[in-house]
């Protein structure tokens, strides 16, 4: 890299920080990252949780991560902003890296490009600023996938095996090469089980190059997947106990209920995740639109949707047909870098092993960029400018959706765990329905709560008696309701309180609903919304 192209990396990280490390605290903690905090051990609320190194044998969902956040919050505290910053660290250090990727694989120009995607791409700073390992596993898959082309390249084999101090000094260097690919498929792996994707992709890549590799090479990099398979065997035994894989096939091993549905592969899972590269969650219909209406929120939101899909999409088939007749190596090896995550995370959905969702193919996300990338490169200048210009202002407005715009924002536990610190009471009862995790890292754990999940009960009267059993003689009875679309619809558990008690007192947070229901003979008519 020549001292141009160290300026741009530096620039492009600069405005990727800038990016990334504002707002970092201003939304609360979600479910998600309250399964994080408690996984990996964070002290929280009134709770100061037992955690074990050894527990991490038990973790699938990136076992290395949760002890780097357990270190972390020990060292910078755990606040939202504190515990946020690792992702984001990680996010910030994948351009660099992924623009010397990007050189190697696109000439200087559509690397900048890309780059330049990647510093500004919502998708890509949604996760920097959440406290998951998809950070980590994206930055894991870019440096793992440069070290692959180093040794693929790196000379042939007959050159190696020259003596005298040169040769000794390839070797070495391949010895180290060999080292750093290892450690960051491990990496990878220890932040999400989804690196798993990138080692199919890696092991092709190696198959199609063996001819050209050598039987020492190949040697030596099936060697390292020996030793990466070894080390992350317990893990994957785990994610097969809980995760019933048999269903993939005819007869599966266990009888339960499907996870949501005969299938958790809605018809348009891959295009949704393909404007989710491009456009984050932020712009368009929010998720939350999705969940519930998701047909309306097309329709209303369908010129943005074809802004996008014309944008990106234009220019990801510009990107692919360029590299087709100009470098069509590299061509291949982007479209399986795509073509193979989705594949194996469709089939898990489609047979319903795992729930489909656009940050399980986050590994694929690189490749997408250098495509789109390739294709700004491609235009001719003036169209490139347009390109460009649109494709920016797409991706900023996003952004500017995400920092502004509340219709986008996560739910606000941090408010309602405010409220709740200051009302409720030690005799009342607290019955949570959905994800009510990250109420208690806000507030003091209650005395007496519930958790309900109706779409698991299905029994009305089973839900009956335990609600029954929960709210006897208590004078209060709270009701929190937050991801209503997946657990309650129909709000069954507040019509079976209100045929005994009185909503008392509404209040609403973004996300959240929150019903106090008092005993008739003691309720007041106020409500208050």
């Amino acid at each position: 890299m020549n001292r141009r192209t160290v300026g741009l990396a530096a620039g492009l990280t600069v405005l990727a920080a800038i990016l990334r490390l504002n707002g970092l605290g201003r939304q609360s903690l979600w479910t998600d990252e309250m399964h994080t905090v408690a996984l990996a051990g964070v002290p929280y609320g009134t709770d100061q949780p037992v955690w074990r190194l050894k527990d991490l044998l038990e973790v699938t969902q990136g076992p290395f991560f949760m002890a780097l956040v357990h270190g972390w919050s020990a060292l910078f505290g755990t606040g939202e902003t504190a515990l946020r910053l690792l992702p984001a660290l990680f996010a910030i250090a994948t351009v660099p890296v992924f623009l010397a990727l990007a050189m190697r694989l696109l000439d200087s120009r559509a690397a900048a490009f890309a780059t330049l995607l990647l510093a500004v791409s919502p998708f890509h700073i949604w996760y920097a600023q959440e406290l998951r390992g998809y950070s980590l596993v994206i930055l894991a898959a870019v440096v793992a996938t440069w070290l692959l082309l180093r040794l693929i390249n790196h000379g042939d084999e007959r050159g190696d095996e020259r003596g005298g101090r040169r040769g000794g000094d390839r070797n070495s260097l391949r010895f180290w090469d060999h080292l750093f690919y290892g450690a960051s498929l491990l990496v990878g792996l220890g932040a999400s089980l989804t690196m798993v994707f990138v080692l199919v992709l890696h092991a092709l890549v190696i198959a199609v190059r063996a001819r050209t590799l050598g039987p020492r090479r190949i040697v030596a990099l099936a060697a390292v997947f020996v030793v990466v398979a070894a080390a992350t065997t317990p893990w994957l035994g785990v994610f097969g106990r809980r995760h019933d894989v048999s269903r993939a096939i005819a007869e599966p091993r266990v009888v339960e209920p499907p996870l949501r549905g005969p299938s958790t592969m809605p018809p348009l899972a891959i295009p949704y995740a393909f404007y989710a590269f491009s456009a984050g969650f932020s712009l368009g219909p929010s998720l939350e639109e999705l969940h519930t209406a998701p047909a309306a929120a097309v329709r209303r939101h369908l010129p943005v949707i074809l802004a996008v899909a014309l944008v990106y999409g234009g220019l990801g088939f510009v990107g692919m047909r360029g590299l087709r007749t100009r470098r069509p190596g590299t061509g291949l090896l982007l479209l399986a870098w795509i073509v193979v995550p989705f594949a194996l995370a469709g089939w898990m959905a489609a047979t319903n092993v795992k729930v489909w969702n656009a940050r399980y193919v986050a590994v694929a996300f690189p490749a997408y960029l250098l495509v789109v990338g390739a294709g700004l490169a491609a235009l001719a200048d003036r169209r490139r400018i347009l390109a460009c210009a649109l494709a920016l202002g797409l991706a900023l407005l996003a952004v500017g959706n995400l920092r502004f715009d509340p219709d986008y924002a996560k739910e606000d536990y941090r408010s309602a765990g405010a409220y709740l610190n200051r009302t409720l009471d030690s005799a009342d009862v607290l019955i949570a329905v959905g994800a009510p995790g990250p109420l208690f890292y806000y507030t003091e754990r209650p005395a007496h709560y519930l958790l309900v999940h109706p779409h698991r009960i299905g029994d009305e009267a089973l839900l009956r008696q335990r609600l029954q059993v929960a709210t006897g003689g208590r004078p209060r009875a709270w009701l929190f309701r937050t991801r209503a679309y997946q657990s309650d619809p129909g709000n069954r558990v507040g019509a079976i309180l209100g045929e005994t008690r009185k909503p008392a007192e509404s209040l609403s947070f973004h996300g959240i609903e929150l019903v106090r229901y008092d005993r008739a003979a003691e309720t007041s008519e106020t409500v208050r919304k």
